[in-house]
């Protein structure tokens, strides 16, 4: 939002760095839609291994749902597109809207 670049190291204490929580948009879902509050597996990015993440569907509407990660991710951005599976099944997907870094 302020346009800065913010150089700071990689520990989990680093202003902005790791995120539990953040808001996806534009979800979607391949084969069923999961159940609200479901554990899931998330790919934040392409490289990146799924990991654990509770996905909220309630109260949300417009395609959006909080994901909730059970180990705080690394540089997590919105615009990033993240994965959701239910082990190797891909279940569908959204896109970063924003990142809750408290």
């Amino acid at each position: 939002k302020k346009n800065e670049l913010v150089v700071g190291f990689d520990s989990f204490d680093t202003p902005s760095l790791y995120a539990s929580r953040c808001l996806i948009n534009g979800v979607s879902f391949i084969n069923r839609v999961i159940p609200e509050n479901d554990t899931i597996l998330a790919q934040p990015r392409y490289r990146t291994p799924a990991v654990s993440a509770k996905l909220d569907l309630s109260n949300k509407g417009d395609g959006k749902a909080e994901l909730v990660f059970d180990v705080p991710q690394r540089a997590l951005t919105p615009g990033q597109i993240c994965a959701l599976y239910s082990g190797e099944v891909l279940l569908g997907g959204g896109v970063f809207e924003s990142i809750d870094y408290s």
